[in-house]
């Protein structure tokens, strides 16, 4: 459940409707720094899927993992049309509960 994120494309917003909280996040493609793509790892590497990581301008990050949103691959594309920047690959990185994300700093 903590995964799972629902995407609204609406112009130059999109919503994200995050599951485990119920809440919505509203945000504007031109308040976005870049994204980066990455996997995530579940178990001991017993599977894992892909992953884009979106960095907004107020240093929020949103994690979207394409096993838990059917609009993954609509979502990277957006990106790209919309010439977010790509901060690249990153590996995956945990912290102790939540994911140490790569891009934070930039």
């Amino acid at each position: 459940m903590y995964y799972i994120k629902i995407i609204r494309f609406e112009g130059n917003f999109f919503t994200v409707f995050e599951l485990h909280k119920l809440k919505n996040s509203k945000i504007n493609y031109n308040k976005i720094q870049g994204f980066s793509t990455s996997e995530v790892y579940f178990g001991k590497y017993l599977w894992k899927c892909n992953s884009i990581v979106i960095y907004t301008e107020t240093k929020k990050t949103i994690e979207i993992l394409s096993n838990y949103n059917s609009s993954y691959k609509k979502f990277e594309q957006e990106l790209k049309k919309r010439k977010i920047k790509y901060y690249g690959f990153e590996e995956y990185n945990t912290g102790w509960h939540f994911r140490e994300y790569k891009f934070n700093e930039k």
